[in-house]
């Protein structure tokens, strides 16, 4: 059970890692090493222009390249106007060139990081769906014996990790309302050595109780679902009006630190997965 546990929490955490890494990836302004490749790139096409032609590329660099404002798409449009206004170039060169350009102009706007964050929200949460069904049925598996009193029904003594997912999910799948609710489920099946869902802290059951509550306008846009969050934003964060949620977890934290919102609502999963591992002996 041991093997199993441990690769079902390293498997968890590298999910989540590897969806961080990926929105750094995406949203973050580009590295400078990445404009420096751009750069070079764009040196590669003036080599090989003539005179006149490369000084026009030259003093069009100089024009762009300070990040422009607007979408990617947006930036790419201008520097094409720029580009057929000012390069007398054929149109191949002239399509490297703006790609080169757009690479060192354009950053994501903000519209676009809110969706991908947002975006994001939905795989993080059905990760952690999955990971908690799985390790209720994993430790289950290790002893039946609280299930069957609550059921009031025989199982075999070492069910197999098939049949505990079956116990747990049912027909259809496994459903709680929250932190707190999936306390009291395990609590009510699993014996205390095998059961470590308590070990989740108050503060990260309210975190990640949230971020399900930002989860459930993400998925829906109800206006049911708007009035839950607008409520916890106005009676947790004091926010006196609606954001949406991409807008929301993008913000920082407090003035004084450039930690995002989103950061916190991670850390409470990793710190819940953690304490969970602790009490497994993981």
């Amino acid at each position: 059970m041991k093997k199993d546990l441990s690769s079902l929490f390293d498997n968890f955490l590298a999910k989540i890692n590897w969806y961080i890494n990926l929105l750094v990836k995406i949203c973050e302004p580009l590295s400078d090493l990445d404009k420096s490749k751009a750069k070079t790139e764009l040196s590669k096409i003036c080599e090989k222009l003539p005179a006149p032609e490369k000084s026009q590329v030259t003093k069009l660099l100089k024009r762009v390249s300070i990040p422009l404002s607007g979408e990617r798409s947006e930036v790419e449009d201008s520097l094409s106007k720029i580009c057929e206004k000012e390069l007398s170039v054929p149109e191949k060169v002239k399509a490297k060139i703006i790609e080169s350009l757009t690479t060192i102009c354009s950053p994501l706007s903000d519209p676009e990081k809110d969706e991908v964050y947002e975006s994001f929200v939905l795989k993080i949460c059905v990760t952690w769906e999955t990971f908690i069904e799985d390790l209720l049925a994993l430790c289950l598996s290790k002893d039946v014996s609280q299930y069957s009193e609550y059921m009031d029904t025989r199982f075999p003594k070492r069910p197999s990790k098939e049949l505990c997912g079956t116990l747990i999910s049912g027909y259809r799948y496994f459903d709680y309302k929250n932190v707190g609710d999936l306390k009291r489920i395990s609590k009510n099946i699993l014996l205390t050595p095998y059961n470590p869902f308590p070990r989740i802290s108050t503060i990260e059951s309210h975190k990640i109780d949230e971020f399900f509550q930002i989860r459930n306008y993400v998925a829906h846009r109800s206006r049911v679902a708007k009035r839950s969050l607008t409520r916890l934003y106005r009676e947790t964060y004091h926010l006196p009006a609606f954001q949406e949620p991409g807008a929301f977890l993008l913000s920082s934290l407090h003035e004084k630190t450039k930690e995002i919102r989103f950061g916190e609502y991670i850390r409470a999963f990793i710190n819940a997965t953690d304490a969970m591992a602790k009490h497994l002996g993981v």
